[in-house]
């Protein structure tokens, strides 16, 4: 899907969006193991928390009402998870912060991928590092080491 918005007759910003949802685990699957993440060093990092409340209220803000993000019993009976899943938006906001306080500016151009999911109520980290001239953002999960969502910022 592809989103444009326009002020007189101007693109100001332009989203294109590759979604990809899931197929209902099979109740005997294993869990898959995402791989630990390597070491970085980061330029600038921030710790974050998400918590149940914050992913209600991301939800109703966005008119998100997938149950994942509030409902713990159905993230975890139905669709596998350990417990409520933070937004992937929500992520990519928090390295738009954190690249932007670097620049010191919007980033000309950011894109991102959700690589695994970041639980509720688990500490995680928002790095970021200086790749070839460019910002390479991150979130981690600080308890299983695991990168969630990546990014890279112009």
């Amino acid at each position: 899907m592809i989103t444009a918005i326009c002020v007189a007759r101007t693109s100001g910003i332009s989203e294109q969006q590759n979604i990809v949802y899931r197929e209902d685990p099979s109740p005997d699957a294993p869990t898959p193991q995402p791989p630990q993440a390597e070491p970085w060093e980061a330029l600038r990092s921030i710790e974050v928390l998400p918590t149940s409340t914050l992913l209600f209220r991301y939800s109703a803000m966005t008119f998100n009402g997938h149950r994942i993000h509030y409902d713990k019993a159905y993230a975890i009976g139905t669709e596998g998870y350990t417990g409520l899943v933070v937004h992937g938006p929500l992520q990519s906001t928090w390295m738009q912060i954190l690249a932007a306080q670097i620049l010191k500016r919007l980033p000309q151009d950011f894109t991102y991928r959700g690589l695994s999911p970041l639980i509720c109520d688990r500490p995680a980290v928002v790095e970021a590092r200086e790749v070839e001239g460019k910002l390479a953002l991150r979130v981690r999960d600080l308890e299983a080491n695991v990168v969630t969502m990546e990014a890279q910022a112009v």
